[in-house]
């Protein structure tokens, strides 16, 4: 389980993964906390937090000590998301890279994503691969 939270009032969104639906029913208004709140709830729960496409106009990049990663490469075509900057604000920062194909539309299917070097059954599985930076991060040509 995951999924892509969007703070406050702010037009930052973030991607969160090894959320599990209990944490997801304790914390029901997720979306009012600020980015040091959503910290301290990743912390708590063990999640991993990620900025998606942090680079794109309008966005503000949340400081890197709050993350864990960054979107590095987004696939929407519709969207300038500078994935050359994010990628270069994840490396120059030590955050861990990652892709989506940011699919709202079927002209957005399969343009990101992420080949992880084993099968994943469980969000501890994937929260492990991520973290370990075991995985390709997958770009539309």
């Amino acid at each position: 389980l995951g999924m892509e939270l969007r703070l406050g009032p702010g037009p930052n969104e973030y991607l969160v993964y090894g959320v599990t639906p209990e944490q997801l029913l304790a914390e029901p208004a997720l979306y009012r906390l600020d980015p040091p709140g959503m910290r301290a709830a990743a912390d708590r729960y063990g999640w991993f937090v990620a900025q998606a496409h942090p680079c794109r106009p309008g966005m503000t990049r949340c400081p890197p000590a709050l993350l864990d990663g960054v979107e590095i490469y987004n696939g929407n075509k519709r969207h300038d998301s500078h994935n050359d900057e994010a990628e270069a604000f994840c490396r120059e920062n030590g955050l861990i890279g990652l892709s989506g194909s940011d699919f709202h539309e079927w002209e957005d299917l399969a343009r990101g994503g992420l080949a992880l070097e084993e099968a994943v059954f469980s969000a501890a599985e994937l929260l492990r691969l991520l973290r370990a930076g075991r995985f390709t991060v997958l770009r539309a040509p």
